[in-house]
């Protein structure tokens, strides 16, 4: 009896663990491509700290926004830092919206700005974006070694959420030698 019940314990288990895969998307493929990103204006706060906190952060933005009628289109994260050489605490990062043009007259220590890269790596991933950096992070910078591409060192993470549907856009500037 007891090695009944081990066993449909083993099995729960295992399909709680496969279920919550399939929702974050672990077994999704991950689209690769080069191309320019078209001038894409931001409004945005600095954020310090853990990248996985976020989230608050680009919340606060969004909200500040719907407050003053202004459309955020997407919400985005930009992450300067590098996690590998970085502590977590000190973690330097971009949250905001996509806007349609740049705003002026910004909360105290929030900025605008276009942005514009004429190469870069996009992917795609249609899962969650708690999955990207071990998914996602990896694969590019295999493309990248495969290609012969420098990335620049920040990364760009722009969120679509459409009820259950979630899209990340991972932009990774490429450093451009414009004398080769």
């Amino acid at each position: 009896m007891i090695k009944y019940f081990v066993a449909f314990s083993l099995f729960a288990l295992l399909g709680f663990f496969i279920t919550v895969a399939i929702y974050l998307g672990v077994f999704k493929e991950v689209e690769i491509s080069e191309k320019a990103l078209p001038p894409t204006a931001l409004v945005y706060k600095m954020h310090i700290g853990p990248y996985h906190k976020i989230n608050s952060a680009i919340m606060e933005v969004e909200k500040w926004a719907k407050e003053n009628n202004i459309t955020c289109l997407q919400t985005f994260g930009e992450y300067l830092s590098d996690p590998e050489e970085v502590d977590e605490a000190n973690l330097r990062s971009h949250a905001g919206c996509v806007v349609e043009k740049e705003i002026e007259n910004l909360p105290n220590k929030w900025a605008s700005r276009t942005v514009q890269f004429f190469k870069s790596i996009e992917a795609v991933f249609k899962g969650s974006p708690a999955v990207g950096p071990f998914k996602v992070y990896p694969k590019v910078d295999e493309y990248a070694k495969e290609k012969k591409l420098e990335l620049l060192s920040f990364v760009f993470e722009f969120y679509e959420v459409h009820e259950s549907d979630m899209r990340t856009r991972y932009i990774f500037p490429i450093k451009v030698n414009y004398f080769e």
